[in-house]
């Protein structure tokens, strides 16, 4: 997945206009840190899903109303490293996914 910066994306693109002094948009696309969007993509995503890469992804909701939250955080860890994160914590009960993991010095929580 891209790392670092790219336009950011809040179920659909984020948008917020600059514009001159008579009105005109200079500029609305936002760019910024995609770790979090890149994690959310990972664990939606099942094998497949991704063209370019046929191998990535968690495919989270294959997991529900499981048993196998061990499962769930191997696959979580296997898949963020593949895509060159460190995970250094997934926590996984009933309702919650939580994860810190991170792209070289960035850090994300989700």
């Amino acid at each position: 997945m891209a790392k670092d910066y790219a336009i950011l994306m809040d179920d659909d693109l984020v948008i917020e206009p600059v514009r001159d002094a008579s009105g005109l948009i200079l500029s609305g696309l936002v760019i910024g840190n995609t770790s979090v969007q890149n994690q959310q993509a990972l664990l939606i995503s099942s094998r497949g899903d991704i063209k370019s890469d046929l191998l990535t992804g968690v495919g989270a909701a294959g997991y529900l109303n499981g048993d196998d939250a061990d499962s769930l955080t191997a696959a979580i860890c296997s898949q963020f490293k593949a895509d060159g994160m460190t995970v250094t914590a997934v926590q996984v009960n009933d309702s919650t996914i939580k994860i810190k993991a991170r792209y070289g010095n960035m850090d994300s929580i989700r």
